[in-house]
């Protein structure tokens, strides 16, 4: 079941791999449904085989960066240096800046899944459905006020907010985290399971009335 920490771990992948398979003929001006047939999103799934990388790449899907980046004459970017790779870490996954105590740790830590468990920890805080939430709120173009013209506050908003980070931070299956707000939108509430990590504060955004656009 596809969950929102495994999207996060694997969206900017998706798309490079995308990109690099696709080239140019990835994005498209041509919007009528013949072209929109022909768009490689629309196609079957199917594994093309790996570019030879040589030593650069540590796994498939850089080969295929590889391929893009010698096609246009250029060259990988060095490796960072930890004090570098803890930071964009950090700030990518939570929107904040690690500790001095966080990096020095890092820094000294020589396990070969140093970096893996620090992306596991990254994923267990619950700034994460913070910062990540932040995109499906865009989304939904959730606001706490009216604003533009009107300025009136929305004094129950909140609890969508936190309904949304909450069902980030414990993981929630996308195809629930959607499901439960379809039938929000259509009036006909679902009889969802009960959560092996319950949120902290389970319940539907029942009480809201999302507007979509």
């Amino acid at each position: 079941m596809a969950t929102f920490r495994a999207a996060t771990k694997v969206l900017a992948a998706i798309a490079l791999v995308a990109g690099a398979i696709a080239g140019p003929s990835l994005v498209s001006q041509d919007d009528s449904p013949q072209s929109l047939s022909a768009a490689w999103s629309y196609s079957p799934l199917e594994r093309p085989p790996v570019p030879d990388a040589r030593s650069w790449a540590t796994n498939e899907i850089d080969a295929f960066i590889l391929r893009r980046l010698e096609g246009a004459g250029l060259r990988p970017a060095p490796p960072a240096d930890r004090r570098a790779l803890i930071r964009r870490a950090t700030y990518d996954l939570t929107g904040l800046p690690p500790t001095f105590e966080q990096v020095e740790a890092f820094v000294a830590n020589e396990s070969p899944d140093a970096y893996g468990r620090l992306i596991d920890r990254l994923l267990a805080s619950p700034q994460y459905g913070v910062r990540w939430g932040r995109h499906w709120l865009d989304l939904v173009r959730w606001a706490e006020t009216d604003s533009y013209e009107r300025g009136r506050v929305k004094p129950g908003a909140w609890r969508y907010r936190d309904w949304v980070i909450d069902a980030l931070n414990a993981n929630m299956p996308y195809d629930e985290f959607v499901t439960m707000q379809h039938h929000l939108i259509s009036r006909h509430p679902p009889k969802h399971r009960v959560h092996d990590r319950p949120l902290r504060r389970r319940r539907r955004p029942s009480a809201l009335r999302l507007r979509l656009g």
